[in-house]
């Protein structure tokens, strides 16, 4: 389903084709809003970038489109997540210690990646980043959203949800909203049971021993 399907489910469903009470903007925006926050929700716009890590350095900016962590490895080995919070409690000097040699954990403060200990040399591509991205933002109505198809009835179901807030509807609102979240929840469990069921499985016959 591109935008432009999108666009016309909503105009057509919300009952304003005509553009009297709701713009094609506002379709769009509230659209890539929901596209985020499936992708947050669901994990399913995934990527990893890797990074030359440099001697002494521990800070490392996470790429623009990053949403969440899924991993962190440095020269093939995971590191261990951690918080802000923990890092102050259990290596309050860190900052002035200055302690280097091979990393162990990471944390995220302000979109920035810092690993514990730094670096005490610098390699090539040694710092990898998986992570859930946001997906690209739609902006012609031929654009085809990232989000995959099952999840495009969900984006169309958000769209209305803020359509019915904006025309001062918030029971109806909520509600559209509360079926958007369910359905999102439940494409995301079928998605995964779909998974499961795909893996392939050996069965004996008789005889076969």
């Amino acid at each position: 389903m591109n935008l432009g399907e999108i666009i016309t489910a909503v105009q057509r469903q919300f009952g304003d084709t005509a553009e009297v009470q709701i713009f094609e903007s506002d379709i769009i925006r509230w659209a890539n809003h929901a596209a985020i926050d499936i992708a947050r929700e669901t994990g399913c716009i995934q990527d990893h970038r890797e990074t030359n890590s440099v001697a002494a350095d521990g800070s490392y900016t996470l790429p623009e489109d990053f949403l969440q962590m899924r991993r962190v490895t440095f020269d093939g080995r995971t590191l261990r997540p951690t918080t802000l919070e923990t890092a102050d409690n259990n290596w309050p000097d860190r900052e002035v210690a200055n302690d280097s040699g091979t990393p162990q954990s990471y944390y995220i403060w302000s979109n920035i990646l810092y690993l514990y200990p730094t670096p005490s040399t610098a390699g090539a591509g040694n710092l990898d980043v998986y992570y859930i991205r946001t997906p690209a933002i739609l902006i012609d109505p031929e654009d085809i959203s990232e989000i995959p198809p099952q999840y495009h009835e969900q984006i169309i179901r958000y769209c209305l949800s803020r359509a019915k807030e904006l025309d001062e509807e918030p029971q109806e609102a909520s509600l559209i909203l509360q079926e958007y979240k369910s359905g999102v929840a439940q494409s995301r469990h079928d998605s995964q049971d779909r998974q499961v069921d795909s893996y392939p499985s050996v069965r004996l016959c008789p005889g076969d021993e």
